[in-house]
């Protein structure tokens, strides 16, 4: 059976009004029951013909019955909606870590070579008196500011083109296509989207909250004292969905994010 003529049709989530149908999945427009509704009952929208009038609401009805039975122990989400386990969402974050090091390696490959920075990279008068030091006093015990006086000019372009290049592409993949579609790069592989609750697409707000808190993590990581606090933290918030009823991560709860899987649910409406 093809796809019913887009419409208004009896509300899926149980709203007692009328849903807007858009001709491939619901969208947030919703009209409020007869009884509640200032208009004339002659009046309520309706775009379909009356033998499709519970067509959606009763396909929905049976797609979500049927999955937890067809698919053995799942969790639904808010709209009804199969979400994503954990292992499958590690494997979407290891596709996308994979994508932007492999994009990341050949932009730092590409500018170290225009630029001659591989040439560059040591300190090579820094390097022998550093050796000779150490020759001449086995105790010596260097400091950060003498490790870091043996790498050269090249050294530096190369890292601060790694990181510009890691956190742009990173944010990209994170923010921008999670905002438009839902989905990273990882997320299309193993068929998982982010949603808020309605099943509407997060939106640059909720999809920033939820990209820059791991990120924020990650770089305070690299601060003394309080580094390994931040690395405990970071790696709690993505082992929390193991244990919330929603599957939910840390920053899916700040962000108000779910993330279903996409081969098991309707597209979102746009």
């Amino acid at each position: 059976m093809s796809d019913p003529a887009a419409g208004w049709y009896p509300d899926p989530a149980g709203s007692g009004g009328r849903r807007y149908w858009n001709g491939k999945g619901w969208t947030e427009h919703v009209a409020l029951p007869p009884a509640a509704s200032p208009a004339a009952p002659s009046a309520a929208p309706s775009a379909a013909p009356t033998e499709w009038s519970t067509a959606p609401q009763a396909r929905w009805a049976s797609q979500t019955q049927a999955m937890p039975q067809a698919l053995g122990n799942v969790t639904l989400g808010p709209d009804g909606q199969v979400l994503s386990g954990w292992w499958r969402r590690f494997f979407g974050y290891f596709i996308d870590m994979i994508v932007i090091a492999i994009a990341t390696v050949v932009v730092v490959i590409v500018v170290g070579t225009a630029t001659g920075a591989f040439g560059s990279l040591f300190d090579e008068d820094q390097f022998n008196e550093f050796f000779q030091r150490i020759q001449e006093d086995p105790g010596w015990t260097p400091t950060l500011g003498d490790m870091g006086s043996l790498f050269g000019p090249g050294f530096v372009t190369l890292v601060l083109t790694e990181l510009a290049v890691s956190f742009a592409l990173s944010a990209f993949n994170g923010v921008l296509l999670v905002a438009w579609t839902g989905q990273t790069v990882g997320d299309r592989a193993v068929k998982n989207r982010k949603v808020t609750a309605g099943r509407q697409l997060p939106g640059m707000g909720a999809a920033f909250v939820r990209w820059v808190i791991p990120a924020i993590l990650g770089l305070v990581q690299m601060i003394q004292v309080i580094g390994l606090l931040a690395f405990l933290v970071w790696v709690l918030d993505y082992l929390w969905p193991l244990g919330d009823r929603m599957n939910q991560t840390l920053h899916d709860k700040a962000a108000h994010t779910y993330v279903e899987r996409s081969d098991l649910a309707p597209p979102v409406a746009r």
